[in-house]
C-alpha cells in the first residue's frame, strides 16, 4: 500500500510545497511573489516522478513493452531472471548497432558502462530498463502537468525516500548528459521492476511502522487536474518551462505547443 494524499485546491498545494521545503528562492529585491529558482530544490535522498495520468505505473518503458508482448505476464508474474535474459540479449544487439554511431564509443567497451548506454538511449527514445526520477519536486510537477489534457481526475507525483531504513536502493547517475537535459532536470534513474519497488515499500513499512516518526519509502500525492492553470503559472513564475526542462530545440517546441493551447483557449472563450 502506497501512502497517498489528495490535493484539490491551489492553496493546499502551495502549503504542501512550502511546508516540505520543496522550493528554495534567492534573496533578491524582486517583489515577494516573484521567485527566482537557484537549484530547483534538489534534496538528497528524495526523488520525485510526475505522471499526467493516474493509471500510469512505476515501470520502465522496457518492462511495459515486455508486458504488452506477453499478455499472460502481469506485475506479479514478471520474474527478474526472465527480464534480465531479455535485457542482456537486447543490450548485445544495441551495442552492435551503436558501433560507429555515437561519439562516446568507450561505453561499448566494458560492461560497467551499461547503464550509460541505457541512459543515453533513453534520451533518444530507446526502450530501456531504467525509470526516470528527479531530485526536484518542481521538475516532477512540470512533467505531471505539462500535458494539456488528462483522462484522469488527478495528476500524480511519486516520492521515493532513499535515506531512511535499511532498504536503500541503487540510484543511477549518468556521467553522460546529452544536451544538458539530465542536469536541467536533476535526473537520476532506478533499475527496478514495478513489483520490486512495491515489495521494498512493503518491507520498509513492516520494519518501521511502529516508529513514531515513520516516513514511507514510497508515497504519492494526487493533485486535481483542475489546478493545471495555477500550477503552470506558478512554475512559469519560477522560470520553469520547456526551455528550463529541455535546454534544446525540444524545449522550444514544447513552449510553442504551450502557447498554442493558450491561443486556442482564448479564442474559444
Amino acid at each position: 500500500m502506497i501512502s497517498t494524499r489528495k490535493i484539490h485546491c491551489w492553496k493546499e498545494l502551495k502549503a504542501y510545497i512550502e511546508d516540505r521545503n520543496l522550493v528554495k528562492n534567492k534573496e533578491t529585491n524582486m517583489p515577494p511573489d516573484i521567485g527566482i529558482i537557484t537549484d530547483l530544490s534538489k534534496v538528497d535522498g528524495r526523488y520525485f516522478r510526475g505522471h499526467s495520468e493516474e493509471k500510469y505505473k512505476l515501470e520502465s518503458t522496457l518492462e511495459r513493452e515486455i508486458k504488452k508482448r506477453f499478455e499472460h505476464i502481469n506485475d506479479y508474474k514478471l520474474k527478474r531472471s526472465f527480464f534480465d535474459r531479455i535485457v542482456d540479449e537486447y543490450l548485445k544487439d544495441c551495442k552492435k548497432k551503436l558501433k560507429g554511431k555515437i561519439s562516446e564509443q568507450w561505453v561499448l567497451l566494458d560492461k560497467k558502462y551499461d547503464d550509460e548506454i541505457w541512459a543515453m538511449g533513453q534520451h533518444y527514445g530507446l526502450k530501456t530498463p531504467l525509470l526516470d526520477w528527479s531530485q526536484s519536486f518542481l521538475v516532477a510537477l512540470y512533467f505531471a502537468f505539462e500535458p494539456y489534457t488528462s483522462e484522469s481526475d488527478y495528476r500524480v507525483i511519486y516520492e521515493l525516500n532513499n535515506f531512511i531504513g535499511s532498504k536503500k536502493i541503487e540510484i543511477i547517475s549518468s556521467k553522460i548528459d546529452i544536451g544538458g537535459r539530465l542536469s536541467a532536470q536533476k535526473g537520476v534513474f532506478t533499475n527496478l521492476l514495478y513489483q520490486e519497488l512495491y515489495e521494498l515499500n512493503k518491507a520498509h513499512y513492516e520494519e518501521n511502522k511502529n516508529y513514531p516518526h515513520y516516513k514511507p519509502f514510497l508515497s504519492k500525492i494526487l493533485i486535481h487536474k483542475d489546478l493545471r492553470v495555477d500550477v503552470m503559472e506558478y512554475l512559469l513564475s519560477l522560470n520553469i518551462d520547456g526551455f528550463t526542462i529541455f535546454p534544446d530545440i525540444q524545449g522550444a517546441i514544447m513552449n510553442c505547443h504551450f502557447e498554442l493551447n493558450n491561443i486556442i483557449q482564448y479564442e474559444t472563450q
